[in-house]
């Protein structure tokens, strides 16, 4: 099957095929197995392209295991406690109120403007430098 899939003599897919199962650890190969097995596809007269499908092939088929993530339970002692019916309290500092502080975008605003009129200025400059040569 391999052979008429990837266009490689039946042979030596199959040899190939063996060698990555009993390379197998924990249904994954390990990397320094993997480039002994396309060392090995070399001298056999595969390709790595092809060399590298029959490595997945055998690695789907025999076991690459799925991802188990471990268990995380919530309770609520270990969720902070946050009560929706209260409005923000700007007398408990900023980080009580959801608003982002004014005075910072009033300052990125003039700043951005600030820059916008240096190279303004910086171009009238060039443009009268030029048309007085």
């Amino acid at each position: 099957m391999l052979s008429s899939v990837l266009g490689v003599a039946s042979a030596p897919a199959e040899r190939l095929a063996r060698l990555v199962q009993e390379a197998l650890g924990d249904g994954v190969l390990p990397y320094a197995a993997r480039q002994d097995v396309l060392q090995a596809a070399r001298r056999l007269g595969v390709g790595r392209f092809q060399a590298n499908l029959i490595i997945a092939a055998v690695q789907h088929r025999y076991g690459t295991p799925a991802l188990s993530l471990p268990a995380v339970t919530l309770t609520a002692a270990s969720l902070p406690a946050v009560s929706l019916s209260d409005p923000p309290n700007p007398s408990k500092g900023p980080a009580a109120t959801l608003e982002p502080r004014r005075e910072g975008r009033v300052w990125r605003w003039a700043g951005t403007v600030a820059l916008a009129l240096a190279l303004e200025a910086a171009l009238v400059l060039g443009a009268l430098s030029l048309a007085h040569l």
